[in-house]
């Protein structure tokens, strides 16, 4: 419906005129103090509750309301209920001084038309979505409210974003083979090329594998880079003839270690809930964003191949460690749930309302829910490796003679922790509906 909220004195006389027009076809009384549902709702006999009231309701018949506390669903239907009476001094009206407190278990007024209020002050005991209402009028027609007040207790808080899991651990790379005579000579034996040992699979970034051997003279081969974005290099192959040797970076020359991945960047925290907006009446909290979850670790790079020996017999060095896998990203905590809003009265979607002379209350919005932590990176897997630095075991009967032992591989990164959830402001309102709806309603 097209909103369209007036508020002239032409209206308000003509709204008031019918008001005493209606009381004078015989008003339904009620009194919470003096009354009986038994009673038929008369001046001398009222009725007790507001629900007994309402059953009694008809056009010509408005409702007067002695002053107390009625505690009702929602008894707003095309009803005029005018509040402030004293029963006890024979109905005499004075809103100011005699107040008359309607709580409501459901505080929605939808679809009604006719409806009129003067001298009540009108809360909703409970929230509804965590939203706490003073009253809320959704596609209505023709609302007259005057000399009232609606109060919007506490609203709820919104729940907490939930705290991510963590990432996993990255494999670790494979050793490489041992070294082994390969000689035709009579006092010596034959072998096969040993391989260098495989780089760690995930969760993260692959590492690299690690360098095959060199036979004879020969310097190992290089081992392979590790996966990634920041990967790890790898190692040089090492010389010949170091035998069972830790490899080490040597000066001048280039390292024959796998380098370690990188780590995975932090994910991206996620943004902040903003206010929300009405829906059917009611008000729907707008809740944070989840975290992104961190980027994976980058794999170590694979150890250079051992180099061959040539002492007493031929033979191929050690094969390379392969690089350790990068961990995998932690996850992206959750975002927080809104809070609910504090709304004194709602106007949504309804037209012909008049509001004057009339306050609004609110104990406050809900907070927002804080939001949740991201999970931590997991620990990126560690490169092949043997005792020191050595990359591979030594070869048994002393078959490997004077050739080199692989390089170790290098480690894989550890993966980025997950971002935070965002959190959510709270909200408050005295009264809400178009932004025209709120400019035009005149509180006392």
């Amino acid at each position: 419906m097209q909103r369209n909220f007036t508020r002239t004195a032409t209206v308000l006389l003509a709204a008031l005129a019918t008001t005493n027009a209606l009381a004078q076809q015989g008003p339904v009384y009620v009194s919470a103090s003096l009354g009986d549902d038994a009673n038929p709702g008369t001046r001398d006999l009222p009725v007790a509750t507001l629900a007994r009231a309402s059953a009694l309701y008809t056009a010509d018949r408005p409702i007067y309301v002695d002053q107390g506390t009625y505690d009702a669903g929602s008894v707003f239907s095309q009803q005029q209920i005018l509040g402030g009476f004293d029963a006890s001094d024979d109905w005499s009206r004075d809103p100011d001084a005699n107040r008359t407190e309607i709580r409501l278990s459901n505080p929605l007024v939808q679809g009604r038309f006719g409806i009129l209020l003067d001298g009540v002050g009108v809360t909703a005991t409970g929230v509804v979505g965590n939203s706490a209402y003073g009253l809320s009028f959704f596609d209505c027609a023709d609302v007259f409210i005057s000399n009232s007040e609606f109060i919007a207790r506490q609203a709820a808080n919104g729940q907490a974003g939930g705290t991510a899991g963590n990432g996993s651990r990255g494999e670790n790379g494979r050793l490489g083979g041992g070294g082994v005579e390969d000689d035709g000579d009579l006092f010596c034996s034959t072998g096969i090329r040993p391989s260098g040992g495989r780089g760690g699979a995930g969760p993260g970034f692959a590492g690299g594998k690690g360098g095959d051997p060199g036979r004879d003279d020969r310097r190992g081969v290089g081992g392979s880079w590790g996966q990634g974005p920041n990967p790890g290099v790898g190692g040089s192959g090492v010389l010949a003839g170091f035998g069972n040797w830790c490899p080490f970076d040597l000066p001048g020359l280039p390292s024959f270690l796998g380098g370690d991945g990188g780590n995975g960047a932090n994910g991206r925290a996620g943004f902040p809930g903003v206010e929300g907006s009405l829906s059917a009446g009611l008000y729907t909290g707008g809740n944070g964003t989840a975290g992104a979850r961190g980027e994976h670790g980058s794999g170590g790079g694979g150890g250079g191949g051992g180099g061959g020996g040539t002492s007493s017999c031929n033979s191929w060095g050690g094969g390379g460690g392969g690089g350790g896998a990068g961990g995998s990203g932690g996850f992206g905590g959750s975002g927080g749930r809104g809070g609910g809003a504090s709304i004194g009265l709602v106007i949504h979607d309804s037209t012909g309302v008049i509001v004057t002379g009339s306050t609004f209350t609110t104990e406050g919005g809900g907070n927002g829910g804080n939001r949740g932590i991201g999970g931590q990176g997991g620990m990126g897997g560690s490169g092949g490796v043997w005792v020191c630095t050595a990359g591979n075991q030594y070869g048994g009967s002393s078959e490997q003679d004077d050739g080199s032992n692989g390089a170790r591989g290098g480690n894989g990164g550890r993966g980025g922790n997950g971002g935070n959830g965002g959190g959510v402001p709270a909200v408050r309102a005295s009264a809400c509906g178009s932004p025209e709806a709120v400019r035009s309603i005149s509180p006392t």
